[in-house]
């Protein structure tokens, strides 16, 4: 898994055609409704969980990264836009649970834009569009909050990323980024991160131990799901690796802290 990020690092046109491809091959084959989330999921270490909906309550591993990143502000009655939104789910706690006044998520997979449009059509401050990380399609300055989650690691250039960012945030308005890395680039991500102009860092952590811990207590769910929705034995192999199950190198290399999981939140001047 390093030697393979470490490659894509080298060659970011094929990081992001490979993640591309990928993307729209599991949201054209896979569209089980029972599966809207795509992150590694977080255990509060301070117990600080949500209370959820019965329904909710499945989900509530990856439902609780996606708290502890939106909690960094407060996002009642803001703009929200959710850049690698998915399969939906995300975008969707955010609406249901936020306050926002309106949440759009963005994703570049077409087939995962019109999922999330079945899968979350009853929510009414919720849309979803098809949209580049790196060329966003909306004016500038038209969002209060950019949401970023276990996404980045997939384009192919984190300076245009953070440039269209920039772009669409409002005067004052809040990015809330979370991703891993191999342990070695980690200093130079926060390097860029902290660099943007006009941006000023309100928050940061190391969340690795807590992503762990929800490897392994989501670990039975994960199982079942894959087995549920996955047909093809020999793509489960690499559904279990996608997911990062208990014994999987992705798992692995975050319990060895080989990858590093971080957190952060940043304020536009």
């Amino acid at each position: 898994m390093l030697r393979l990020l470490a490659l894509l690092g080298k060659i970011p046109g094929l990081r992001r055609w490979l993640a591309h491809r990928s993307y729209e091959r599991m949201a054209s084959g896979l569209r089980s409704p029972k599966w809207t989330f795509m992150n590694f999921g977080f255990v509060p270490p301070d117990g600080d969980a949500p209370a959820l909906e019965p329904r909710d309550e499945p989900d509530r591993l990856s439902i609780q990264l996606y708290h502890r990143v939106a909690s960094a502000i407060d996002l009642r009655s803001r703009r929200v836009l959710e850049i690698g939104s998915g399969r939906g789910g995300g975008a969707a706690f955010l609406a249901r649970y936020h306050g926002p006044a309106h949440v759009t998520g963005a994703d570049f997979s077409a087939h995962a834009v019109a999922l999330s449009r079945a899968f979350h059509a009853g929510v009414p401050n919720l849309d979803f569009a098809e949209g580049d990380a790196e060329r966003l399609p909306f004016p500038d300055a038209s969002f209060d909050a950019v949401v970023n989650v276990e996404s980045s690691h997939c384009y192919g250039s984190m300076d245009r990323f953070l440039h269209e960012v920039g772009r669409v945030l409002r005067p004052g308005g809040c990015f809330l980024f979370a991703d891993f890395r191999a342990a070695a680039e980690v200093p130079d991500l926060m390097r860029t991160l902290d660099a943007q102009p006009g941006w000023q860092r309100v928050d940061h952590e190391d969340i690795t131990a807590a992503v762990v811990t929800a490897l392994e207590a989501g670990d039975a769910h994960k199982r079942k799901l894959i087995a549920d929705i996955v047909r093809r034995p020999r793509v489960r192999k690499g559904a279990g690796e996608f997911a990062g199950l208990v014994g999987s190198r992705i798992h692995d290399a975050f319990r060895r802290r080989e990858m590093v999981y971080v957190r952060a939140a940043y304020r536009r001047a």
